[in-house]
C-alpha cells in the first residue's frame, strides 16, 4: 500500500490525513474514509486528501480507526 492515513482528534473533530509513504498529503485522494468507533463504522468523503468525522460523545476513551481496503489504516486513543 502506498497511501496511509493518519488520525487527529480536535475536540469535536476527527480527521484523517492520507499521506504517501513519504508523509505528504494526497491532494487528490477524494474517495470515501471508513472510520470505526468502537464497533460502529462511519463513512464520509475524503476532500484534498482529508476526511472529517463530528466525534460528539459522552466522556471516556475511545479507540478510533480507519478501516478502508486501499489505505494502510490509522488507529487513535481518543480520551473525551
Amino acid at each position: 500500500m502506498t497511501k496511509r492515513t493518519e488520525l487527529a482528534f480536535t475536540g469535536t473533530h476527527i480527521t484523517a490525513t492520507v499521506l504517501n509513504y513519504e508523509g505528504i498529503v494526497q491532494f487528490g485522494y477524494n474517495d470515501p474514509v471508513t472510520f470505526e468507533v468502537e464497533g460502529s463504522t462511519f463513512t464520509t468523503n475524503a476532500i484534498n486528501g482529508v476526511a472529517t468525522m463530528e466525534f460528539d460523545v459522552d466522556p471516556g476513551t475511545y479507540t478510533v480507526r480507519t478501516v478502508n481496503a486501499d489505505l494502510a489504516n490509522g488507529e487513535l486513543i481518543v480520551n473525551a
